[in-house]
């Protein structure tokens, strides 16, 4: 009932839980700025208190040593009666401060010692925290690299395995009806070499006694082969001729059936190689994303369990103590939590307010919730969870840089001389595209002037 309307409508259509993991969320750059922060206020805290018993122990000791140096000057002598009867008083206030002095001393050393540990735990935490970010951005960039990779390799294989089954039943066919082909030249080259057989033999029938006297002798006086298959070539009939063209050209058409036959086969073994090796390297990529992966969820766990242990074993027990300090003594300036609102206004707690000034005061709060409000709901409508908390990383680092004055400074610095450099920039790039055109058209007509 206490929203305001124009929270109430659309509040269905907020984005739905991130896709954030529980350890990226809690060892985020947000999360150790919110554990330094509160090892910083401790550490503050501390050294107010410190302050105070520095303050107290430096009025004691300049007490002690006027006392001291009254109670040297009485016992000397130099003072008057009176100050002879005071030295017992003189002795006895004496110790009373040095007794003081002794107990503040005691109370300061653990305090001592806890500053001292926090900045070595604020040390040690931003020491670690510059080695897990660092970690986490190469890591990061390798598993992205890595994904890029995977994701170009499972494209090729399912590529290449869509084209092998879609082309499976075809090249089956394929070779199928090749197969068929060769078993029917084999069948023709074996018809046609029986014919050239009996053509053969019935020319050799058909010779005269004088064609076979002639062949004896001129395979008698020149017995070579060439010279024997030239002789027998132009014996042959013409049937025998055609008979043999058509040998050879079934041949030469079942050899080139076998040739692309094999280079099919070549082919298919080829696919099948290719795809089992981009398997193989993707389960590579897998095992290396994973490797990856778990690198990542490992250093996490830890940034989570040194942030959760800081948290327990340190900041907690010591709010805890300056809580109760604060609660001992309400009434103690440097311990009490000033609200930031007086801060800003400087207005007290003891200041009397009309009604006036408490409702316009009471209105200007409420402003600023509802703002902080529509701000949130808008950036978790329009971004998604991992820009939201990078963004909400930059607004704090860029609050601990304004809040520093030397910080400041240098940041201002550098991003005026970097808006410089790119305005020189954009300068230098509107002249070169405006520069351009009439340099190409000059080269144009130079080179047409050389031609």
């Amino acid at each position: 009932q206490n929203v305001p309307p124009f929270l109430q409508q659309d509040i269905d259509v907020l984005v739905s839980a991130p896709e954030l993991s529980i350890n990226t969320i809690k060892s985020s750059c947000l999360a150790f700025s919110n554990v330094m922060d509160s090892l910083r206020d401790l550490c503050d805290s501390k050294l107010t208190i410190a302050n105070q018993y520095m303050i107290q122990m430096k009025e004691k000791a300049k007490r002690l040593s006027e006392t001291k140096a009254l109670f040297q000057k009485v016992e000397s002598g130099e003072g008057d009666g009176k100050m002879t009867e005071d030295a017992e008083k003189l002795q006895s206030e004496m110790l009373q401060l040095q007794m003081e002095l002794y107990q503040l001393d005691e109370e300061y050393r653990p305090i001592h010692s806890k500053l001292r540990q926090i900045n070595k735990i604020e040390n040690d935490l931003e020491k670690f925290r510059d080695n897990y970010m660092l970690s986490m951005s190469q890591l990061r960039r390798v598993h992205r690299r890595i994904g890029q990779v995977l994701h170009e390799h499972q494209t090729q294989c399912d590529s290449t395995i869509i084209a092998f089954q879609a082309t499976d039943v075809q090249q089956g066919v394929i070779q199928s009806e090749i197969k068929d082909k060769m078993i029917e030249f084999d069948v023709h080259i074996q018809h046609l070499e029986q014919r050239q057989d009996e053509a053969r033999n019935e020319r050799i029938a058909n010779q005269s006694y004088a064609t076979t006297i002639a062949r004896t002798y001129y395979s008698s006086y020149f017995s070579t082969a060439d010279a024997e298959q030239q002789f027998e070539q132009g014996q042959k009939s013409t049937k025998e001729l055609e008979l043999e063209s058509e040998l050879d050209s079934c041949k030469n058409s079942a050899s080139g059936l076998s040739q692309f036959l094999r280079d099919l086969q070549q082919l298919r073994r080829e696919q099948t190689l290719r795809i089992t090796y981009l398997q193989q390297v993707i389960e590579q990529l897998n095992r290396q994303k994973q490797a990856v992966q778990e690198s990542m969820d490992t250093l996490q766990r830890q940034a989570v369990h040194k942030l959760q242990t800081i948290r327990v074993e340190c900041i907690a027990p010591l709010q805890e103590q300056l809580l109760l300090l604060r609660r001992d003594d309400p009434s103690h300036s440097l311990l009490k939590p000033l609200d930031s609102e007086e801060k800003r206004e400087g207005i007290s707690n003891d200041t009397e307010l009309s009604l006036e000034q408490i409702a316009e005061k009471r209105a200007r709060r409420m402003n600023q919730v509802h703002a902080k409000l529509r701000d949130l709901e808008s950036r978790a409508m329009t971004i998604d969870s991992g820009e939201y908390l990078r963004g909400l990383t930059e607004v704090r680092e860029l609050q601990l840089i304004m809040s520093n004055p030397y910080l400041k400074f240098f940041f201002t610095d550098f991003v005026r001389k970097t808006n410089q450099m790119f305005q020189d920039m954009q300068l230098a790039a509107t002249l070169i595209s405006q520069q351009t055109p009439s340099l190409f058209f000059n080269n144009i007509f130079v080179c047409v002037c050389v031609c």
